[in-house]
């Protein structure tokens, strides 16, 4: 069976343009092109937008309201193409253990730190792992995030 699959990959990336381009990203460990990302992002919440544009000379009014539908765009993608789990499991502001071994990329220590593990301390936030994602591969146009918008009169 897996030679036969095989056999169709080989066959699909030689005539495939766009397949071939697919398997060469998973093969280097890209499943998903970031430009993917950031335009669904900037569709879904006009992310980009609003991280690029310059707010200084906006009133905070202003900003809080546009916030507000940047955050509820975003937050609509987040759902539709991933699945996040709490890093802790316990409540946050209450008092955990980090045992000896634990991952620095998990766990964030901050404080009066001193000596090796075992740490007790105050879970300040859970955090967040990615479970699962699931954004296309690529954009069928190129790497436009943000086209261009052009008013014809």
């Amino acid at each position: 069976m897996r030679f036969f699959k095989a056999l169709s990959f080989f066959f699909k990336m030689l005539f495939s343009k766009s397949f071939f381009e697919s398997v060469e990203k998973a093969a280097a460990g890209r499943l998903c092109d970031p430009a993917v990302v950031f335009s669904i992002l900037q569709r879904d919440g006009r992310f980009v937008d609003f991280l690029m544009d310059d707010l200084a000379d906006i009133p905070d009014s202003s900003v809080g309201a546009v916030a507000r539908t940047v955050h509820d765009g975003c937050r609509k993608t987040l759902k539709d193409y991933a699945v996040f789990e709490p890093v802790r499991a316990e409540e946050e502001r209450s008092e955990i253990t980090v045992e000896e071994g634990f991952d620095p990329n998990r766990i964030r220590l901050s404080g009066s730190i001193s000596g090796e593990p075992p740490f007790k301390g105050v879970l300040i936030h859970h955090g967040w792992a990615l479970k699962e994602a699931k954004f296309p591969v690529s954009l069928a146009g190129g790497n436009a995030v943000v086209p261009a918008e052009v008013e014809i009169d």
